[in-house]
């Protein structure tokens, strides 16, 4: 039975880690990120969506919790990046979810096609963003920007992910981030553990992921052919056997 190492959050990774379980595999999950609510900041989530915002966008599921929680309206139009952030949108009972596609790109394609000039956008990030969305709309939105949680970066490996790497147990490795493809590559430089990766295959969302490993050496590095769950999952399920 092949061994797969999850590292998104923790309650992302164990949904992962039941269904690649279903599938033949066995996992271990080793979160590199943590999320954290901020809490300082509801105080402004609450007045920008008493602004009225035309829609709200969210490129992480992580923001929805923040807005459940202060329990916003349901009624505004909501843009997210992936369906899988969709779905849990919808289960949680907002009611009109746009899906632009699977990029941070393709929300700013579809932000300036389908909203008029001028509207005012509510957008919920973490505190580390690879691309300012902000910035990219402000001359054609009024963008109110608010950082409701943020993501910190492990400082260990896990006792049990130590031993399986030591006795060469890891067949793959699956990463769903750069910071967290980065966090990854520091913590085996920092425990002497680069070199059994590679017996190991590496599994990523993205080129640019992949490029967050540096110069780890893996006995083979596959990118997804689509920057979505079901994509990586069947790459997991193609090169991993």
């Amino acid at each position: 039975m092949k061994t797969i190492v999850i590292t998104r959050p923790k309650e992302d990774a164990e949904k992962m880690a039941k269904h690649l379980q279903k599938c033949g595999f066995k996992t271990l999950v080793e979160p590199m990120l943590t999320i954290e609510s901020i809490k300082a900041h509801d105080k402004a989530l609450t007045q920008a969506l008493q602004k009225k915002p035309g829609v709200i966008l969210v490129t992480s599921r992580h923001a929805l919790d923040c807005l459940v929680r202060l329990s916003a309206s349901q009624k505004i139009p909501m843009l997210v990046v992936g369906k899988a952030t969709a779905l849990e949108a919808k289960k949680l009972g907002f009611i009109h979810v746009a899906v632009a596609g699977g990029t941070v790109g393709t929300l700013l394609t579809y932000a300036k096609q389908h909203y008029p000039a001028g509207a005012r956008l509510l957008y919920l990030r973490g505190e580390d963003v690879s691309v300012d969305i902000a910035a990219e709309l402000a001359s054609r939105f009024t963008i109110d920007e608010i950082i409701p949680y943020r993501a910190r970066a492990a400082r260990s490996f896990s006792t049990s992910l130590r031993k399986a790497l030591t006795q060469k147990n890891v067949d793959a490795v699956v990463f769903f981030s750069l910071r967290t493809a980065e966090t990854y590559a520091a913590l085996a430089k920092q425990y002497s553990l680069t070199k059994p990766h590679q017996q190991a295959q590496a599994i990523t969302m993205s080129k640019a992921i992949a490029k967050g490993l540096g110069s780890m050496r893996w006995r083979s590095i596959h990118i997804a052919l689509k920057p979505t769950l079901e994509s990586v999952i069947s790459s997991i399920k193609q090169h991993v056997c």
